[in-house]
């Protein structure tokens, strides 16, 4: 948790388990898709120039798409019919998300740039989004961990 403020790509240590986590149940696979995309945003900006932002942009949502569509499939449930691993907090994530990437690829370069004022408030408010994120997975595996463990106990 604490490496990711020092080098971004530490986040990878933490979703490439959570990876092989994924399958073993709905609550995982949603921890996994959470982590992963604040991971993956947060890694973003190291693609800075403009040529860049098609092929940032198109991995990111390829990645995403791609790991909830299998996750969904993995954990389709056959008694109750389909129920997709996204929760509408989920979404509220991925509505955020979206807003500081219009804002850092967009209306940044053309309000602040110019002028040269503020060059590094996309860098910042990623950095802020990601690490409240990061934070939230981090309580909720916390969470999974503790009372997982006393649910299974209680059985």
């Amino acid at each position: 948790m604490l490496g990711y403020h020092v080098h971004e790509k530490a986040i990878m240590t933490a979703m490439i388990p959570l990876t092989l986590l994924a399958t073993n149940s709905r609550d995982t696979a949603r921890l996994y898709i959470r982590t992963c995309a604040f991971g993956l945003f947060g890694l973003l900006p190291l693609l800075f120039r403009p040529e860049e932002m098609l092929l940032k942009t198109f991995l990111f949502i390829t990645w995403m798409c791609g790991a909830i569509y299998g996750l969904e499939q993995i954990h389709y449930d056959h008694r109750g019919g389909y129920r997709t691993v996204l929760t509408k907090t989920d979404m509220l994530a991925f509505i955020s998300l979206a807003c500081v990437f219009v804002f850092m690829e967009i209306v940044h370069p053309i309000v602040f740039m110019p002028s040269g004022r503020l060059e590094f408030l996309p860098l910042l408010i990623t950095s802020v989004m990601c690490a409240i994120g990061l934070v939230w997975c981090w309580a909720e595996s916390c969470n999974h961990m503790i009372f997982g463990a006393v649910k299974s106990a209680w059985r």
